[in-house]
């Protein structure tokens, strides 16, 4: 993940790659040219098609196999299992990343400019309720009445609590905070980060 920036639509899936999973989930097994045929031109042009198949190919979501001279594809095995451990790890990975980060923000913090401490508070703040949501998607996959990652998700309450402390007692809190917390309470967030030159976007 680029550190520098962050679109928060960056996984999302396209229309296309839609298609080209319910064009293989009715023709089960289906070779590279026969999948191409059903597709183009009548749903999209064959570069966007080749582009969406590479794309599904390298999320997992399709497998790709040789059967003679033919490439063909199907739906990857197993990929509707999750192991809870694997997931686990990963976001505690992540979450110890977020709170390195976190400690160099305020090591130059008060050197930035208004737009930047809103932009990269926001970009650290937005990491930690991501993870926070990643642990309790586990939790309701495991056992939706119990919290075993209770204390996983306190530590990331605490990464949360203490952006939100730098901002409050920096000198420019009046401007930060309230516009922190304006773009979070919107649900409407769009913003790059870039140290040079950041954006932040209301959407309408």
């Amino acid at each position: 993940m680029d550190w520098a920036q962050l679109h928060p639509n960056s996984n999302e899936m396209t229309h296309y790659e839609f298609e080209i999973l319910e064009t293989i989930q009715k023709n089960p097994d289906i070779h590279h040219n026969a999948l191409l045929k059903l597709v183009v031109p009548k749903f999209m042009a064959k570069k966007t098609a080749e582009k969406a198949i590479k794309s599904l190919s390298e999320r997992g979501m399709i497998y790709i196999h040789k059967v003679g001279r033919q490439t063909q594809y199907s739906f990857n095995e197993g990929k509707d299992q999750i192991n809870p451990e694997d997931l686990k790890k990963s976001i505690l990975i992540w979450s110890l990343v977020d709170a390195s980060e976190v400690k160099q923000l305020k090591q130059r913090y008060s050197e930035l400019s208004t737009m930047q401490k809103t932009a990269e508070s926001l970009f650290q703040i937005q990491l930690a309720l991501q993870n926070i949501s990643k642990l309790t998607f586990l939790e309701a996959l495991e056992n939706p009445n119990e919290e075993p990652l209770k204390n996983e998700k306190l530590k990331l309450k605490k990464i949360i609590r203490n952006i939100i402390d730098m901002v409050r007692k920096d000198k420019d809190y009046k401007i930060v905070y309230p516009v922190i917390i304006q773009i979070l309470s919107s649900r409407k967030l769009d913003f790059s980060l870039n140290i040079k030159n950041p954006e932040l976007i209301i959407k309408s």
